[in-house]
């Protein structure tokens, strides 16, 4: 028998947007998840693959995106999909279809949808590594930091610091090739030998991925991402 049944257009369940779920690893699945892994999600009527991006909340309340999953600790997880109900249930289940000789408990996660919305604001820690190429006093050029003018621009008046501990901040780039370098100013005169450091949060892009998943559908003419555990390339088919 089949059951069918349909969605009114004006359903909020028909649109598509970003889920927040609070996510954490089952006990018995052995192995730890990684972020942009694809994993199949049993939501409510729907079951779908998609690709999660696992992040915490820092004392900041941004966003903190995380490449594993902890081991005994929840998480959050945000991945694409059709908008659902709050505090609805989660169930998630790796990808073993093309893996005959998996005998892993299959359940992988479980979680609550805690809050829906067209975009996350999802950051990472970025650490950049530069070096002084000319010293005049407390001015130094700092070279080997950024790969185009345009990217200096971006971070012009951002707190930078070498290792020694001394202060400075990005004043403008030196419109001279080769690109990349820029002119900053420090609490103190630095050394030739210094390295110049800039600590930032980098935006991360939210991958739009959502693969509808139909049981009586031949499963020989039926495609899904494959994951990392398994295949050396995560999304071949």
């Amino acid at each position: 028998p089949l059951i069918l049944s349909s969605l009114s257009l004006q359903e909020k369940e028909t649109q598509m947007g970003f889920l927040k779920i609070k996510f954490v690893k089952h006990l018995w699945y052995p192995k730890i998840l990684k972020t942009n892994d694809p994993l199949i999600l049993s939501i409510g009527w729907r079951t779908f693959q998609t690709t999660m991006h696992y992040c915490t909340i820092d004392s900041n309340e941004r966003l903190r995106s995380i490449k594993y999953t902890p081991k005994f600790t929840s998480c959050y997880a945000i991945c694409y999909g059709p908008l659902m109900p709050i505090n609805i249930a989660i169930v998630a289940i790796q990808n073993n279809f093309y893996d005959n000789t998996s005998e892993n408990f299959r359940i992988c996660g479980t979680g609550d949808l805690i809050e829906v919305n067209q975009s996350f604001n999802l950051v990472k820690k970025l650490k950049l590594i530069g070096e002084p190429e000319e010293i005049y006093k407390k001015t130094a050029y700092i070279k080997n930091m950024f790969n185009s003018n345009l990217e200096v621009a971006r971070y012009i008046g951002a707190k930078i610091q070498t290792v020694s501990g001394i202060r400075g901040i990005i004043k403008k780039q030196l419109n001279e090739k080769p690109e990349g370098r820029f002119r900053a100013t420090f609490e103190d005169k630095i050394l030739k030998s210094d390295i110049v450091f800039l600590k930032t949060w980098a935006n991360v892009e939210l991958t739009k991925f959502y693969n509808p998943i139909i049981q009586y559908v031949d499963k020989s003419k039926f495609k899904l991402l494959r994951t990392r555990c398994t295949f050396s390339h995560p999304f071949a088919i």
